[in-house]
C-alpha cells in the first residue's frame, strides 16, 4: 500500500512583537528528540514539533489515505498555530507563505547561537550527480551569510523490492514538479535544485520543495506525487519506460532548470506533462499554481527581522 508523510518547516513570529526572529530555544526538541503537543482538532493526531536551525519543523504522521493527508495539510497552518498558543510557546508559525527565504541579520544569529549554523543533519543525494551514488556534501552556515530557507519534504513509501532506482524516482518527481509553478522557486533552486532526495528503506524522501511550494497550488501537486507513489507500487515496469521516453538532454534541462530559458522550459513542460497525463499521475492543467490561493498570512507579519 502506497504511503505519503511530510516534514515540513516554518519561520516563526513572536507573540508580542509579531516579528519574525530565529526560534533557537523558544521550542525545544532537534532531529532526534520531538517535541509532543495535543491536537485540539476532534480524532486529530498529537503534533510532532522541534527547533531546525533558525525554523520549527513540523513532522506529520504517515498517511495511506491522501484524503487524510490533504486535509492535514489545508488546516496545518491555523490549527498547529492555535496549538501551539494554548502550549504557552512564545512563538508561533508563519504557514502556506510565499516567503520561502529569509535573511537575518548577523547579529541576530549571534544572539541565536551555534544552532543557527547547523543545516541539513545526514547527507542527501541529487539525482543529477553521479545517479545519486554519491552524496552531497552536508551544508554549513555562517552568521554572515544570513540567508535561510524553509522546506517542504515529501516521504513516499512503496514497494521498495520491485521499485525503480532511488534517482529515477527522483527524476520523475521533478517532472510533476515543474508543472506547478509555485513549486519551483528560483532561490531554492539555486541552493538545493531539482533532484534533491534521501534513499529510505521505505521508499523515497523527495526534498526539492519550499514550504509555499509543497502547501500551494491547492495541493495539487500532493495528490500528483500520491499518484507517482500509487503507480511506483503497482507498477513500477511502466515507470522505468516513462523515465526512458526521455534523453539526457532532457534530463540537462531539469537538473539546471533554474538557468534555462523560457523555450527550454516550455519544451520540458510540454513533453513531461503529456507522458504523465497519459499515466494520470498528473492530470491537471499545466501551471495549475493558482495565485489566488496564495495565503495572506505573511501579510500580517513583517518580513525583514530586526
Amino acid at each position: 500500500m502506497p504511503t505519503i508523510g511530510f516534514d515540513i518547516e516554518f519561520f516563526v513570529a513572536d507573540n508580542v512583537s509579531r516579528k519574525v526572529i530565529p526560534i533557537c530555544g523558544l521550542v525545544g526538541g532537534n532531529k532526534k528528540e520531538h517535541i509532543i503537543i495535543p491536537n485540539s482538532r476532534a480524532g486529530g493526531v498529537p503534533w510532532e514539533i522541534h527547533e531546525d536551525n533558525v525554523a520549527l519543523e513540523v513532522n506529520s504522521p504517515v498517511f495511506s489515505d491522501i484524503c487524510l493527508a490533504e486535509r492535514w495539510l489545508r488546516n496545518l497552518h491555523t490549527d498547529l498555530a492555535f496549538d501551539m498558543k494554548v502550549a504557552g510557546f512564545p512563538v508561533h508559525p508563519i504557514g502556506m507563505s510565499y516567503q520561502h527565504q529569509i535573511k537575518f541579520t548577523k547579529k541576530l544569529l549571534q544572539k541565536a547561537g551555534m544552532q543557527a549554523l547547523e543545516i541539513g543533519c545526514d547527507p542527501d543525494f541529487s539525482a543529477y550527480y553521479k545517479n545519486g551514488a554519491v552524496p552531497r556534501q552536508i551544508q554549513t552556515g555562517s552568521f554572515e551569510s544570513g540567508q535561510r530557507y524553509v522546506g517542504g519534504h515529501v516521504h513516499l513509501g512503496y514497494n521498495t523490492h520491485e521499485h525503480i532506482p532511488h534517482h529515477c524516482a527522483a527524476k520523475i518527481l521533478d517532472l510533476i514538479t515543474i508543472q506547478y509553478s509555485e513549486c519551483v522557486v528560483q532561490g531554492r533552486l539555486e541552493t538545493y535544485g531539482l533532484g534533491t532526495y534521501r534513499p529510505k528503506p521505505y521508499g523515497i524522501e523527495y526534498r526539492a520543495l519550499s514550504t509555499g511550494g509543497l502547501l500551494g497550488a491547492n495541493l495539487a501537486v500532493v495528490a500528483s506525487y500520491w499518484n507517482l507513489a500509487r503507480e511506483l507500487e503497482t507498477n513500477p515496469q511502466r515507470l522505468a519506460e516513462i523515465y526512458g521516453e526521455f534523453e539526457e538532454e532532457d534530463w540537462a534541462i531539469l537538473r539546471d532548470y533554474h538557468k534555462k530559458n523560457d523555450t527550454q522550459k516550455r519544451r520540458m513542460l510540454e513533453k513531461s506533462g503529456k507522458s504523465l497525463m497519459e499515466e494520470r499521475i498528473f492530470d491537471a492543467p499545466q501551471d495549475f499554481g493558482s495565485k489566488r490561493l496564495r495565503a495572506q498570512i505573511w501579510d500580517q507579519f513583517d518580513t525583514l527581522p530586526e
